[in-house]
């Protein structure tokens, strides 16, 4: 019984799928969409990537403070600006 309900409702999403494909401005609404789609990937993968290289950098901030460690030192102090320069690039990526 479940299956036939999962089969009607994709049968029933699936003509309706088609009805957005007469639309005059589909192609300017899936242009659109292509291009949100790139924006958000984007956007998150630099997040990302800020958020780790801050985990990094805070990490080996506290080993080089705790060990006496100047190359952790040296890690943390290049690793911060990358994650700056990230979270910028996360936050103009939307913008023009």
């Amino acid at each position: 019984m479940l299956l036939r309900i999962l089969l009607v409702m994709i049968a029933v999403f699936g003509v309706i799928s088609l009805f957005h494909k007469l639309s005059p401005d589909a192609a300017m609404r899936a242009s659109r969409r292509k291009t949100a789609w790139g924006i958000a990937v984007r956007k998150t993968a630099y997040t990302l990537a800020a958020v780790a290289f801050v985990g990094i950098a805070a990490f080996t901030g506290w080993h080089a403070v705790r060990f006496e460690d100047t190359t952790a030192a040296l890690v943390a102090i290049g690793a911060l600006p990358l994650a700056v320069w990230l979270a910028y690039l996360s936050y103009r990526v939307d913008r023009p």
